[in-house]
Parts: structure tokens; C-alpha cells; sequence
């Protein structure tokens, strides 16, 4: 069967405000955001942040045809987030990260480990993993393609959002993401009305408080 290629993003998201907050300020927008496990973390330091739709990905016995399946599948802009069963093989490399990038995908968050480490990074694409293997998986089945997975310890559903850079990475539920967003945004904009000496002067009166308690 020929894979449908077609390129076409319909999402009404604007992830571009997703990309203007930090994820740490995601963080404190609890007990709706999710944040992955510290060990996934961005192979090029100082990237960019990425925000976009998920699109789960499960590799399973040592098999990664069904990421290189997906990468026909996935839209431009949508974040690759794959699952893998073990940490003895790397599920993608250089070729596939160049692919990615041609066709649009924003990011690539791997919970498992990824070679051609020089390549990945040439490619210009945004790759999070747990680490570098040189044995590469094989790619004889793709499995069907799951509506989830547990990626860094957190579900992760097709069409949530993801928001990503070197603090780490958030996992924002589809059906909360506008409502996140805006709190997200007024969290933000206080921080950045607060001067230092003004968050001292109450993180001491916070401190003082606690302490005589």
C-alpha cells in the first residue's frame, strides 16, 4: 500500500504561542502540565524551543520501521514522539533526522537512545533522547501506530501539545491546551512585572512566616 504523503497541517493551534513561554512556566501551571523524565534531554544544547501536536510512535523488539513509517505519515510541524523497548539499539540516525527535517517535523523526542550523533545535529533538527548507541535497530515490521504512548514516564496522546527546549519537556493534554496556555501566559507576564527586589522582599516575608510557624 502507498503511504499518503499529504502535507497538509489543518490544525488551528497557534503553536507559536506555545513557543513564546518556557517551559518551566508550563510546570507551574499544575496539575494540568506534565513534565518528561530529566534523562531525556536535547542532543545540541542551546536549541531553539519547539512547540507542536504529538504523534506517538511505539518501537518495539528491537524494530524501527514503524518511526520510519511515520515520518510519511506525521504533517509538518508535528512532534515525532517515539517509545522505544530497550536502550541496546538506536532508533533513528543522521539519514532519517535529515528526512525529518525536509519534511517539516519539528522535533523528535525519543525515549530510548539515537546514533550518528554528529549527523542528528548537522541535520538541524530538534532531537531529545536518553543517549548515544551505535547499533541500529532493524526495520522489517511497523506496527499499527498507537493513539499513545509512555514516553519519559508520561502518556502521551496524538494532538497534545508539546513544548520543548534544554529545561525540558512539557506535555500539555490536547483538550486543556488553550486553558493552559492562557494561564501560562498570565503567570509570565507577572514574572516579567515583578522586579527582583520585589520578589526578594516577599520571598522573605514567605521564608519569616514559615520559619515562626
Amino acid at each position: 500500500m502507498k503511504l499518503n504523503t499529504n502535507t497538509t497541517n489543518k490544525s488551528t493551534t497557534d503553536y507559536k504561542l506555545f513557543r513564546e513561554i518556557c517551559p518551566t512556566i508550563f510546570a507551574d501551571v499544575k496539575p494540568t502540565v506534565q513534565a518528561m523524565a530529566f534523562d531525556i534531554r536535547p542532543i545540541v544544547p542551546k536549541i531553539d524551543r519547539i512547540a507542536g501536536p504529538a504523534f506517538p510512535v511505539q518501537c518495539s523488539d528491537g524494530d524501527i520501521l514503524s518511526l520510519h513509517k511515520a515520518v510519511y505519515l506525521a504533517k509538518p510541524g508535528d512532534v515525532l514522539v517515539v517509545k522505544s523497548d530497550a536502550n541496546n539499539y538506536a532508533v533513528l540516525g543522521g539519514n532519517f533526522a535529515m528526512l525529518a527535517k525536509k519534511r517539516g517535523i519539528a522535533a523528535i523526542i525519543v525515549d530510548g537512545v539515537i546514533r550518528d550523533l554528529d549527523e542528528v545535529r548537522a541535520s538541524g533538527i530538534a532531537v531529545f533522547s536518553k543517549g548515544i548507541f551505535p547499533i541500529a535497530g532493524t526495520r522489517k515490521h511497523a506496527s499499527e501506530f498507537p493513539t499513545s504512548v509512555v514516553c519519559g514516564g508520561i502518556t502521551v496522546n496524538r494532538g497534545d501539545v508539546i513544548v520543548a527546549d534544554e529545561e525540558g519537556v512539557i506535555v500539555i493534554a490536547q483538550s486543556k491546551a488553550q486553558e493552559v496556555l492562557q494561564q501560562a501566559q498570565m503567570r509570565a507576564e507577572k514574572e516579567q512585572q515583578q522586579s527582583f527586589e520585589a520578589w526578594e522582599s516577599a520571598h522573605r516575608q514567605l521564608v519569616e512566616s514559615a520559619w515562626n510557624q
